[in-house]
């Protein structure tokens, strides 16, 4: 059985993207899917480096996924067990945060599924032709996009700044920062 969506990030605002580190508790079907569709996209990326730059190293640091519920999480939020590695995404354009998990029972061992939206992609879209590429915060974004409508419903101005948010759950002990990531390039479905 051939499956048309293996292979592909979807819609909505998923994205694959390469970034540079700069400063399974549920065994749902769905989880596995996710999995495995992630191991090819990553496989997929890693062939087409190769063709455009040649033999390169890429390797695989963490697979992570940010997009699960368990029993014990909320929607909005990610797994964030002790010592738990947990990728918290910016929006395009903005940093993502590699973070560890502290176990915090008082949010239900869980940290923020990324920073949140400010605007509604039907608002963006709807008057996205009329924003500039500064005013929604494209400059500088090497983005790749199948519909020119998701670059706008998913430019960064969508959403909140992911730093305070970030400094929030540290001081609140839910997380604790290994690393801050900028992204390089971001492909949107």
């Amino acid at each position: 059985m051939r499956d048309g969506g293996l292979g592909t990030i979807g819609g909505g605002n998923h994205f694959v993207e390469i970034q540079m580190v700069e400063a399974i508790e549920d065994r749902a079907t769905a989880v596995n899917y996710g999995f495995v569709n992630r191991l090819v996209l990553a496989e997929l990326l890693r062939l087409r480096l190769r063709q455009v730059y040649g033999d390169i190293e890429a390797p695989l640091v963490y697979d992570l996924p940010h997009n699960i519920t368990l029993p014990q999480t909320r929607k909005g939020a990610c797994p964030a067990y002790a010592e738990q590695p947990v990728i918290i995404p910016g929006s395009m354009g903005t940093p993502s945060y590699l973070v560890v998990g502290q176990g915090n029972p008082a949010f239900l061992w869980s940290a923020s599924h990324g920073a949140g939206r400010l605007r509604s992609r039907f608002e963006l879209s709807r008057r996205g032709a009329g924003y500039s590429e500064e005013t929604l915060g494209l400059t500088g974004v090497d983005c790749i996009t199948l519909w020119e409508e998701r670059r706008i419903e998913e430019a960064p101005v969508a959403y909140k700044p992911i730093q305070p948010v970030i400094e929030a759950q540290v001081k609140a002990e839910m997380v604790s920062v290994v690393a801050r990531l900028r992204p390089i390039l971001t492909f949107k479905a």
